[in-house]
């Protein structure tokens, strides 16, 4: 018989050990349900949903949802509230293992008022941001606008308008620990209050990230610098820019800095330096700074063109020579260490030393040495002139050396001419 029961026993064991099991796994269950507008049927966001007596809350979005999930089997009490909307309370029961399903359909309440934005979001670096509170009815209302935590503070706590109200909301991050940080503030008007959600982002503490993309435009005192910042880090970026040196790893504290600003967001930027010197290797880095210290870019080396100087020309012959007209030659040496030759051409005059200000041909620009020719035109007969080639870049215009010709006549005796002189002589 002892024997029998020892088996019963054993037996009945893991029928125990599963109804332990059972009875952990359903102690607790969920809520959810749909927050509509009981006229238009739409869904409303915004609606602050309290769940006591745990003190839980939850803030519908667009699609008008709420949620709890986890807890404990048992009946509770959902309050559902959102300014210009009368307040709804119900009761519901939890039970283990299963979800309840709890709608609500508010009703539009005479006082009408809205609060803009419905979430306060400031993120890893917004300092401050505002919180529009418009009433859409007639008359004068008053209000009380609580915060749940120290570091959430108030332009204003209390206040009575008829139209609009802007309250500036900001955060003190300075006590707060690295991570994601939530709290709310507490709206009433009247009888009604409404929970405006604040959340914030304390990042772990990093320098910003700086690029510099290139270097271009280099002239013999200039250059065109382009950058970017890439990340602002954990706080605002307080000063940004570039510096260059003809040292090698310059920084902020060289000769050459530009700070252009300062900036919450990632940004590219751009700057061009001037007053450099004429045939000089220069290097330049991208700079940011924020509260944790100054990041620099890679450096990027460049040399500056040496000083700029007039065109190289020279006038070549004249040719054709004719009563009314002839033909001049010149030649481009070289561009006077300038980007082009804007125009070119040969001036020509009566008098000596002839300018832009003369006779002249137009030719047209030119990046690089050439020869060309002139035809000048409307000239007088027998007459002598001056001619020079001239070539004009962004530093002024040069001219060659002056040649001088002078236009045959016209007059033109033929063989048959001359026997006829002779027959008048006679």
């Amino acid at each position: 018989m002892k024997r029998i029961l020892s088996k019963c026993s054993l037996w009945l064991l893991p029928l125990f050990m599963l109804s332990c099991a059972k009875d952990i796994i359903d102690t607790t269950g969920g809520l959810m349900g749909v927050i509509s507008d009981s006229r238009s049927g739409q869904f409303l966001s915004g609606v602050s949903v309290v769940l006591s007596p745990t003190g839980k809350t939850y803030t519908t979005g667009a699609d008008g949802k709420y949620e709890f999930q986890n807890v404990e089997a048992q009946e509770y009490s959902v309050t559902a509230s959102k300014l210009g909307y009368l307040s709804d309370k119900k009761t519901v029961t939890v039970q283990a293992g299963n979800t309840a399903n709890l709608d609500f359909q508010l009703t539009m309440q005479g006082l009408m008022v809205s609060v803009s934005p419905e979430e306060l979001d400031f993120g890893a670096t917004t300092t401050s941001m505002v919180l529009n509170i418009t009433h859409n009815g007639t008359g004068n209302i008053s209000y009380t606008l609580i915060p749940s935590n120290e570091w959430i503070k108030l332009s204003r706590t209390t206040g009575t308008f008829s139209k609009t109200e802007n309250v500036t909301v900001s955060v003190d991050r300075t006590t707060l620990s690295e991570g994601d940080h939530s709290g709310h503030l507490t709206l009433t008007v009247g009888d009604d209050n409404l929970q405006i959600p604040v959340r914030m982002n304390i990042p772990k503490k990093e320098k910003p990230t700086v690029d510099i993309h290139y270097v271009s435009e280099i002239t013999h005192n200039s250059a065109f610098f382009k950058g970017a910042v890439v990340t602002v880090g954990s706080s605002k970026v307080t000063r940004y820019g570039f510096c260059w040196s003809d040292t090698e790893n310059p920084t902020t504290d060289s000769k050459g800095v530009c700070q252009l600003g300062d900036t919450q967001t990632a940004k590219d930027y751009n700057y061009t330096a001037t007053s450099l010197t004429p045939s000089t290797t220069y290097y330049v880095r991208a700079y940011a700074e924020n509260a944790e210290g100054v990041s620099y870019s890679v450096q990027k080396k460049f040399e500056t063109l040496s000083t700029p100087q007039l065109a190289g020309v020279e006038t070549g012959e004249v040719t054709q020579i004719q009563p009314t007209e002839a033909t001049v030659k010149g030649s481009i040496l070289d561009l006077g260490n300038t980007e082009e030759i804007t125009q070119y051409g040969h001036v020509w005059s009566t008098r000596p030393n002839p300018t832009l200000s003369d006779s002249k041909t137009e030719l047209g620009n030119s990046q690089q040495p050439l020869q060309f020719q002139s035809t000048m035109k409307d000239l007088s007969p027998n007459t002598t002139y001056y001619v020079r080639a001239y070539a004009t870049n962004r530093v002024g215009t040069s001219y060659g050396k002056e040649l001088t010709f002078k236009t045959s006549s016209t007059i033109h005796i033929s063989g048959n001419d001359y026997e006829e002189e002779k027959n008048w002589t006679r």
